[in-house]
C-alpha cells in the first residue's frame, strides 16, 4: 500500500469513487438491455428472445465498461511506476 491506495491516502477515495461508479454504470447498461428487450417482447410478441437479447447486449455493455476501465487504470500505473 505504499503506492498511496490505502484507506488514509490521497488516491484512496477516488479508486473508490470510481469503481463505484462503474458499478452503477454496469448494473444501468444490464438494466436498460433488459428494459429494451421486455418492450421489444412486449410490442411484438416475440416471447423471450428480446430479453434475452437484451440482457445478452446490456452485459456485453457492461463487460466493456469494465475492459475501458481496467485499460485506463492499468495505463496509470505504467505510467506511475515508470517515473518512479
Amino acid at each position: 500500500m505504499s503506492d498511496g491506495d490505502g484507506p488514509g491516502e490521497p488516491g484512496f477515495l477516488a479508486t473508490v469513487i470510481r469503481f463505484s461508479g462503474l458499478g452503477l454504470e454496469m448494473g444501468a447498461a444490464v438494466g436498460i438491455g433488459v428494459f429494451a428487450g421486455w418492450w421489444l417482447d412486449s410490442r411484438y410478441e416475440t416471447g423471450p428472445w428480446g430479453l434475452l437479447g437484451g440482457v445478452v447486449l446490456g452485459g456485453a455493455a457492461a463487460a466493456r465498461l469494465v475492459w475501458r476501465s481496467l485499460a485506463v487504470l492499468n495505463r496509470g500505473r505504467g505510467e506511475r511506476s515508470e517515473s518512479e
